[in-house]
């Protein structure tokens, strides 16, 4: 968001050219050190992930943002009422978790357009106007709303500027089909509309940090096109019988954050991962052998999920230091707490968390 209003920009040196969502961070980092921020939550890289201010300097902040005339202040706000299109040239829309009185976005927001940031998370909304392809200065459009599927016009591809897209499970069920190769700046895109795009796009995007896919066709880029993603930190695929997971893991050099969903014959060689992995989650994997053999020897994995049929056998617990196992018989849950017959197998590691295993 800090992006979106205009308070960051590139810094550029002789070695490299540090991207904007980074230097963000940095000062992010810089006001915790100041005690001006207070960390609530890090995740597995050690990235903040939610932050607060205390009560004095929340109320200092507002009073001088008003001062200034930097924000505005809606207790009830519906995305249907025409107010939202009432501000005076906004960069940042957060319309976070309201509800609307017939689902629809009203076409006014492609007025909105100098807008750099629009989200539309937690809402009902499950349909956009063909205007908001007028917004041609976003940065960031999250559309993870609460229905699974969005009617979204085909109109993605005019906005070249976008940096973060995160899109619904389904985008609607036209048969346009969309072209995502002009967005050669995004650096997150969450749900890949198969349906919608060709899987080759994903080449034209050089600048992806995370990618979420769920296309089985995803592997065909690794193993017939030569894909590599040397700039993509978090990644979650399937995996089938058409994915070569080696190819897509050691074409993805950089990797923090790893979910792999779908049958995997063998886990790739240690070395064939990223040395940066931090969090590895696994699920429907069915494997056989002990992997414990490999993950032992990434020096920076701190958590390791795992989800149903993840494994078929109970002999590779070790050195995480955080464990969440999703989904799996009770009887299974029993084994590994205190005082099973395989809780010496899971009693090094820090934190084991169980979650929807009671069936």
């Amino acid at each position: 968001m800090w992006v979106a209003e205009g308070f960051i920009s590139c810094i550029h040196n002789e070695e490299m050219e540090e991207i904007m969502e980074d230097v963000a961070q940095r000062y992010l980092d810089e006001l915790v050190q100041r005690c001006m921020v207070q960390v609530v939550e890090r995740g597995s890289t050690g990235r903040i992930r939610t932050c607060r201010m205390h009560d004095l300097m929340r109320d200092l902040c507002l009073s001088k943002a008003k001062q200034e005339n930097f924000l505005e202040t809606y207790c009830q706000l519906h995305a249907n009422d025409h107010s939202v299109t009432h501000f005076l040239h906004p960069w940042v829309l957060d319309l976070e978790g309201i509800q609307s009185h017939d689902g629809k976005l009203p076409k006014e927001i492609g007025m909105l357009i100098h807008l750099r940031f629009l989200s539309l998370r937690d809402t009902d909304i499950d349909e956009l106007p063909f205007t908001i392809g007028n917004l041609r200065y976003l940065q960031t459009l999250d559309l993870l709303t609460w229905n699974s599927t969005v009617q979204i016009p085909n109109v993605i591809w005019k906005m070249q500027r976008l940096r973060h897209l995160y899109l619904p499970e389904s985008c609607g069920d036209d048969s346009d089909k969309w072209q995502l190769a002009t967005l050669s700046d995004l650096q997150t895109l969450v749900n890949f509309p198969a349906e919608k795009c060709n899987i080759k796009d994903l080449l034209s995007l050089t600048n992806l940090k995370k990618l979420v896919i769920d296309d089985p066709k995803f592997g065909l880029l690794f193993k017939s096109l030569g894909a590599s993603f040397n700039h993509l930190e978090t990644l979650s695929f399937v995996s089938n019988e058409d994915s070569t997971v080696i190819q897509v893991i050691t074409e993805s050099p950089h990797l923090y954050k790893l979910h792999i969903e779908g049958q995997i014959e063998k886990l790739p060689e240690s070395h064939q991962f990223s040395s940066n992995l931090a969090k590895l989650n696994l699920q429907g994997s069915k494997l056989m052998e002990d992997p414990m053999v490999t993950l032992e020897k990434l020096p920076n994995l701190r958590i390791l999920r795992l989800q149903m049929d993840s494994f078929l056998g109970l002999q590779w617990f070790a050195l995480t230091k955080k464990m969440e196992i999703r989904s799996m018989l009770k009887a299974f849950k029993t084994r590994l707490e205190d005082g099973g017959e395989d809780y010496y197998k899971v009693q090094h590691v820090t934190s084991v968390v169980f979650r929807y295993c009671d069936y």
